[in-house]
C-alpha cells in the first residue's frame, strides 16, 4: 500500500514540474513542422469517433463494463467535439480550434492512464487498446496544424 502511494505521489509530482526530457521533447514538437492540416485532423476525428464506440465490440472486451463504457463515452465525445469545432468540418463551429486540440490532448493523457486510474489494466485487451487509442490522439494532436480558422469562410 505504501508503493503504491508513493507510485501516486511521483506521478502527481511528475506531473506538475515535469523532468528535463518531457520538456525538451514538447519543446522539440512544439517546433517542428505540423503535418496533419486542420481539415486532415477533422477527417481523422470524425472516422475515429465510430471506431472508439466499436472498439469494445471489435476488440472483444464489450462485457467488461468500465472500459466498454468508457470507450461508448470517449466515442461519443469525440464525435460530439469535432460537431462543434469551429473549422471547416465543425457543425456548429463554437469552439475554437486551439481548444479542440488542447480537449485531444488531455483526452489522449487521459485514456493512457485510464487503465491504471479505473482499475482494468489486467484486462490486456481494453488496456491495450487504450494505449492505442491515448497515442493516437497524442500523436495527431500534437502534429496537427494550431492555426485558427478565419471567421468569414
Amino acid at each position: 500500500m505504501l508503493n503504491a502511494k508513493r507510485n501516486h505521489i511521483l506521478w502527481l509530482t511528475a506531473a506538475v514540474n515535469p523532468p528535463p526530457i518531457f520538456l525538451f521533447i514538447y519543446s522539440l514538437i512544439a517546433l517542428m513542422s505540423k503535418p496533419i492540416s486542420r481539415r486532415m485532423h477533422g477527417a481523422l476525428d470524425y472516422s475515429a469517433a465510430p471506431l472508439v464506440a466499436a472498439a469494445p465490440a471489435l476488440i472483444g472486451f464489450s462485457e467488461d463494463k468500465t472500459p466498454a463504457t468508457l470507450g461508448y463515452v470517449l466515442g461519443s465525445g469525440i464525435l460530439a467535439l469535432t460537431a462543434f469545432t469551429r473549422a471547416e468540418w465543425g457543425l456548429v463551429k463554437s469552439v475554437p480550434y486551439k481548444t479542440h486540440l488542447a480537449i485531444d490532448v488531455v483526452t489522449a493523457l487521459t485514456s493512457l492512464g485510464a487503465p491504471w486510474l479505473l482499475g482494468f489494466s489486467n484486462n490486456k485487451k481494453a488496456r491495450n487498446t487504450f494505449l492505442a487509442i491515448g497515442a493516437t490522439l497524442l500523436t495527431t494532436g500534437l502534429l496537427s496544424e494550431r492555426e485558427e480558422m478565419p471567421k468569414y469562410r
